[in-house]
């Protein structure tokens, strides 16, 4: 059973340009993001074989002076890494928001002991922001027709590809199948009039034979 320590806590943000730039990032690694969480900004192997542990809040921590220490705060991230792996997820970068959001309901382990501070100094504002979502709305409205066409034979053509002929009651199948990919991977998470629309645009422009076949047994509840 893993036994954490005493561990350093790391509760405000240092004034330095490299560890503020990682709050202008659109995008963490997984595993530096998780150091991140637990206060770690990076690790520094030196020239006489010593290991320097940057914390965000700028204080610097020999490993062989602080072992213990240290050693809570890498158990911490692995468990974290850990934890993360078991979601499924397996993109190597993930805007900070997702990182974060996560990080917070693992509080016991990530501490994220920081995060008012960061709050406070205004270096979280565009983070939090949930923009994903408005900046592809802003894209989809900005689409020429030829790109509307595009993406709409891309819907139809993928939904030959995995269900093969279309069929009553498909569309809520779609969207029951859609909501288990985003519990997954919630950066995916669209509503099911989104889904629906995008659907019915897609196989009444290509796919009208099949799509008038369909019509009233696939309603989304």
């Amino acid at each position: 059973m893993h036994e954490i320590k005493e561990t350093i806590e790391v509760i405000s943000i240092a004034d330095d340009l490299k560890i503020l730039n990682i709050f202008r990032l659109r995008s963490w690694k997984v595993n530096e993001g998780i150091d991140f969480l637990v206060g770690i900004f990076e690790e520094n192997h030196l020239p006489d074989g010593s290991i320097d542990f940057v914390m965000l809040d700028g204080r610097h921590y020999l490993y062989a002076q602080h072992k213990s220490e240290i050693d809570a705060l890498n158990l911490r991230s692995k468990l974290l890494v850990e934890i993360w792996e078991s979601t499924g997820r397996r993109r190597e970068r993930y805007p900070p928001r997702i990182l974060l959001e996560w990080g917070m309901k693992y509080r016991d382990l990530s501490k994220i002991s920081w995060y008012d501070d960061a709050l406070t100094k205004g270096l979280l504002t565009e983070i939090l922001k949930p923009d994903e979502l408005q900046e592809a709305a802003k894209q989809e409205q900005s689409l020429n027709a030829k790109e509307k066409g595009s993406l709409l034979k891309i819907i139809a053509g993928f939904t030959k590809l995995y269900y093969g002929d279309l069929r009553r009651g498909l569309k809520a199948e779609i969207f029951d199948e859609f909501q288990n990919l985003v519990s997954k991977n919630p950066e995916l998470k669209i509503d099911k009039d989104t889904l629906r629309i995008s659907l019915d645009a897609a196989w009444k422009k290509y796919l009208p034979n099949e799509s008038d076949k369909n019509v009233g047994g696939g309603e989304l509840p």
